[in-house]
């Protein structure tokens, strides 16, 4: 294992201010991407001339310098540097992963003590006053790296399967599946395909009522279990958990218990969740912050169903499906969330050493 020691920020890096160069929307020749603000959070500052200007590799931390965000940092950009952006440039004593995720626990330290009493900056003498703890070797220190890199993956997975089930519910509840597993013709296609409700277009071979015709039960009651809500936030939805064969409906809380003859009960909760029924939910409650709806609007609210079974169940799977990938990483990024905050400190501090042996796996002694 290791050993840990500690040095100034400055004799770990060399800072370099970046320049004023003339920028462009378009890669000229002759330009690379800009580096501002905007890309240290992953957004796109136009393109900048190399000619005279200050250049990063990915191997550079690049420090946004002024501003009120001063202190930001960002990492495996290249391109030309901002003259609000500083790049520090690591030397062989520490590897830029472990840096970046030390400067970024560090971004409040570093707010704190910034200078300027017009636009606020990054102290000058920065690499004097920040002192930096790491393992001695690149191996340890990586290791560490890949270690919280785990929770910003997780993030972005958990985003993008967001995103796919959001598409994918606007679909199926536009167009709805058929038999061979396919969407409908959108209606610009196939106008003959659908008909008109009172909360948007569905497939004509749809049934369109309200939700007492399809339930068995509509319960406004303290003693049961909340699947929906009628107050703030109004039109939260959940299915009650099969581990929980008792419970108890909490205030403000309805719950519907679906006609299995007529509904499917996964069907029927994507159904509330649509942006059609949340939207007619929003527009019941007046919208609100602090919105209510009546028992009444609860049992009246108008829902859409597939008369097909089948149909119900094919949208149902391809919805659980996705929700089932959604809560798999969020119960593995809650694991990980409790564990950040020590985890960050106490790795970045040497209170928890890492054996680094294993590729594939961190060992805390």
């Amino acid at each position: 294992m290791s050993e840990w020691t500690s040095d100034q920020l400055g004799k770990l890096v060399s800072f370099q201010k970046g320049k004023k160069v003339k920028t462009s929307p378009f890669q000229l020749s002759g330009f690379r991407r800009y580096l501002g603000a905007g890309s240290l959070v992953g957004k796109h500052d136009r393109y900048a001339s190399t000619y005279l200007s200050v250049q990063a590799t990915e191997n550079d931390i690049l420090m946004l310098w002024d501003g009120e965000r001063s202190g930001l940092v960002g990492h495996k950009l290249s391109g030309v540097v901002s003259s609000t952006v500083s790049k520090l440039s690591p030397n062989e004593k520490i590897t830029a992963d472990y840096l970046y995720y030390y400067l970024l626990q560090n971004f409040e330290w570093i707010q704190n003590r910034r200078t300027g009493t017009g636009v606020p900056h990054v102290p000058k003498d920065l690499g004097r006053l920040l002192v930096v703890g790491y393992p001695e070797t690149g191996l340890h220190q990586q290791k560490i790296a890949t270690i919280l890199q785990t929770i910003e993956k997780t993030e972005a997975l958990i985003g993008k399967y967001q995103q796919i089930k959001a598409g994918l519910m606007h679909d199926l509840f536009t167009r709805g599946i058929t038999t061979d597993g396919k969407l409908r013709p959108p209606r610009e296609e196939a106008p003959e395909l659908y008909q008109e409700t009172a909360i948007g277009w569905i497939p004509k071979s749809w049934q369109f009522t309200s939700c007492k015709n399809v339930c068995e039960k509509i319960i406004d009651c303290k003693n049961r279990t909340p699947p929906i809500t009628r107050e703030a936030p109004v039109g939260e939805v959940c299915k009650i958990p099969k581990r929980h064969l008792t419970a108890c409906l909490g205030q403000r809380m309805m719950l519907y218990r679906t006609n299995p003859e007529k509904i499917n009960n996964d069907y029927f909760l994507y159904a509330l969740q649509s942006t059609a029924i949340q939207n007619r939910l929003d527009l019941i409650s007046g919208g609100s912050t602090v919105g209510h709806v009546r028992v009444g609007d609860i049992r009246n609210l108008l829902i859409f169903y597939p008369k097909s079974e089948s149909e119900q169940l094919r949208i149902a799977k391809s919805l659980n499906n996705i929700t089932n990938k959604i809560e798999t990483e969020y119960s593995h990024l809650n694991k990980l969330k409790m564990e950040k905050a020590g985890l960050m400190h106490d790795l970045l501090t040497s209170k928890v050493k890492v054996i680094p042996d294993d590729p594939e796996v961190a060992h805390a002694v």
